[in-house]
């Protein structure tokens, strides 16, 4: 490692994480440190911040979660949950790729001292590094025309079409945000069950609203007074992402998603937020074609594995997917317990 660099763990505040991550270019809302807090407090995994100094100031920071599992990998993880992390280096330093190196040499003796399988790094940027790179997932990203009726008009033809549909279905939608966690969990839990997929725990979603109140949004989707869709939206700099989007199947026919994405996209470009994040997808998937019909473009995203074959607990979910047709067939009410209990340790 560079003798000038020195890599510290949870040194830094945070009111000095924080204020690090704001300066940068690059970052992304998984990097802030509130995420430390609302995943120890949620599903009681440990967070291990490094940072490196040059002597004088921060000039790198690489955020980390310890995920352990009886039933999953051991793990380092940057970001668990969420589609990106990883290194952030400050702007305008001279030799990055060696700041981002020392990281993910201090990294490596982490994983030595606590035990853990694997490193998962997940990057909006490539890294210069011999770890095994994964790319198999891209984020969709739509850039927002100025106002209301320039973007409606910059939509694709279809999509403007059920978006007037779900209007004259009479759908309605709220922004609301702690207040309207019960309405969202009821929805997210039935979701989840129908995908095949262990939910988060309700107290993950809870912690989420409270660390991060004003930027973070609940939207929910009514007919009359029913809420039949609801959204989880994160508002970070310049870009609005939604992470988790759900519907009652038994309204799919209302284009109750349709209405969410649109209302959604309105609000943000309101607040003067120009990018529109659809979130991770495979090419070629059903989501991916989904969200390509709004005119959103792929963005690559970069997963990193210390391990040779260390899939993580993500892919090791993957490969026993005869599990998913399992949980579709599990009564809700049994998905809400079980569910949380196996979704801490799956770090997707």
């Amino acid at each position: 490692m560079h003798n000038k660099w020195t890599v510290l763990v949870n040194a830094l505040s945070k009111e000095e994480w924080d204020g690090f991550v704001n300066e940068c270019r690059d970052s992304t809302l998984a990097h802030l440190y509130g995420w430390k807090d609302v995943i120890k407090k949620s599903y009681g995994h440990d967070g291990y911040y490094l940072s490196v100094t040059d002597g004088r100031k921060t000039v790198g920071v690489l955020p980390l979660i310890s995920v352990r599992s009886r039933l999953f990998a051991n793990e380092l993880v940057s970001m668990p949950y969420l589609d990106y992390g990883g290194v952030l280096v400050r702007d305008g330093v001279d030799d990055r790729e060696g700041i981002a190196r020392s990281l993910l040499q201090k990294a490596l003796q982490l994983s030595e001292e606590l035990g853990v399988n694997n490193i998962n790094i997940r990057q909006l940027a490539p890294l210069d590094t011999d770890w095994e790179e994964r790319l198999e997932k891209v984020t969709m990203h739509f850039e927002m025309a100025e106002d209301e009726d320039r973007l409606l008009r910059s939509l694709p033809s279809e999509r403007r079409n059920r978006i007037r549909k779900a209007m004259r279905n009479g759908l309605f939608t709220e922004v609301t945000g702690r207040d309207g966690l019960d309405e969202f969990y009821e929805i997210f839990v039935q979701n989840m069950r129908d995908l095949g997929s262990p939910v988060h725990s309700k107290e993950f979603i809870a912690c989420i609203l409270d660390e991060f109140p004003d930027s973070t949004m609940v939207f929910i989707v009514r007919q009359d007074a029913k809420a039949i869709g609801s959204a989880i939206a994160f508002f970070h700099k310049d870009t609005v992402s939604v992470p988790w989007v759900s519907s009652l199947r038994s309204h799919f026919s209302l284009y109750p998603n349709i209405a969410l994405y649109w209302e959604i996209m309105k609000y943000a470009r309101a607040r003067g937020i120009s990018c529109f994040d659809f979130g991770r997808s495979t090419v070629g998937s059903g989501t991916f074609e989904f969200k390509r019909r709004w005119g959103a473009s792929s963005r690559q995203i970069y997963w990193y594995d210390s391990s040779a074959g260390g899939r993580s607990a993500a892919t090791a979910a993957q490969r026993h997917s005869r599990m998913i047709e399992i949980w579709k067939r599990i009564p809700v009410p049994v998905t809400r317990v079980l569910g949380p209990m196996l979704r801490g340790g799956i770090t997707n």
